[in-house]
């Protein structure tokens, strides 16, 4: 199981079952009181038979966010409980902790997520000028892969909106619904992910060599260009799927437009300089070097 396959391990939940667990405190809660708590009606689910809330607390063990102890109860972890008192919000701590469990393989694979970081770069190398409509990526998996090639299970309509679901809570896609369509579209689109990552990119410099922005970034988000994870999927699509050398893809692309255009870069192409191609729909753009302008400033 996973943040895939896991429908009752939602974000919010994630995050109220950590303030609930923040708020008894060292004594910690039973089983009982954590299900009481969680699940009031006691909703179960028609096919495991378990409450919303045995699926979060599956998962809040899974990521390392709580544990039981020796008595049985159940007190959050203690390094997530220690850093969390640095942010001001539950939601502004698992946003760049659950990011850090999903996009590396043996994170992920140490949390029970494996497979999870090829989904979400499966996901980053759709075209961003198509949205993407829950159901029709059992079409784009059959397009892009030979039989076998793509190991990460989206079978159905409600994994791949899980993952959706989980993408836009982290950054890396934007979801929306226009009126009579309830299934939804999403936008492969790491605008925000990207931005969170930029202090670390940059590390104190102003401006970096477009090549060294691209590793910088791949070694903390190994889902973009370069990365071990995107590799590794881009290795087994299909040739007329892969993204040619030196193209940034069209999501990327979009985040490093929007991010320009948000003026948090800048992007510049000078003389004789290596570059690569920003293609953003027909617009195709060559970079050599990008800014940071808070760091610039």
């Amino acid at each position: 199981m996973s943040i895939v396959t896991n429908f009752m391990a939602v974000p919010n939940r994630i995050a109220i079952g950590c303030e609930y667990l923040q708020f008894v405190g060292n004594a910690g809660a039973s089983s009982e009181d954590f299900e009481r708590a969680l699940s009031p009606l006691k909703v179960r689910d028609e096919q495991g038979g378990t409450s919303i809330a045995t699926g979060v607390l599956k998962e809040l063990e899974d990521l390392g966010l709580a544990s039981a102890g020796e008595d049985g109860n159940i007190r959050l972890s203690e390094a997530p409980g220690t850093q969390r008192r640095h942010f001001a919000s539950w939601h502004d701590f698992l946003v760049p902790y659950i990011l850090r469990l999903l996009v590396f393989h043996d994170v992920a694979a140490e949390h029970r997520q494996r497979n999870v970081p090829e989904a979400i770069a499966w996901l980053l190398c759709q075209d961003s000028t198509r949205p993407v409509r829950s159901g029709e990526h059992a079409e784009l998996l059959a397009k892009q892969f030979e039989p076998g090639d793509f190991e990460v299970n989206l079978d159905n309509d409600s994994r791949f909106q899980n993952l959706v679901y989980w993408c836009t809570y982290l950054g890396f896609c934007e979801s929306f619904a226009s009126p009579g369509d309830r299934s939804g579209r999403c936008v492969a689109d790491p605008t925000r992910a990207i931005r969170r990552v930029l202090p670390e990119v940059f590390d104190r410099m102003g401006r970096l060599p477009i090549e060294a922005f691209v590793t910088e970034l791949a070694e903390r988000l190994p889902v973009l260009e370069n990365g071990d994870v995107r590799e590794s999927v881009e290795r087994r699509l299909r040739t007329e799927y892969q993204r040619r050398e030196r193209h940034f893809s069209q999501s990327t692309s979009l985040a490093l437009r929007r991010l320009e255009l948000a003026g948090d870069i800048r992007l510049f192409q000078l003389s004789d300089a290596p570059a690569w191609l920003r293609v953003s729909g027909a617009e195709i753009a060559t970079v050599s070097h990008i800014e940071r302008v808070e760091a610039a400033t």
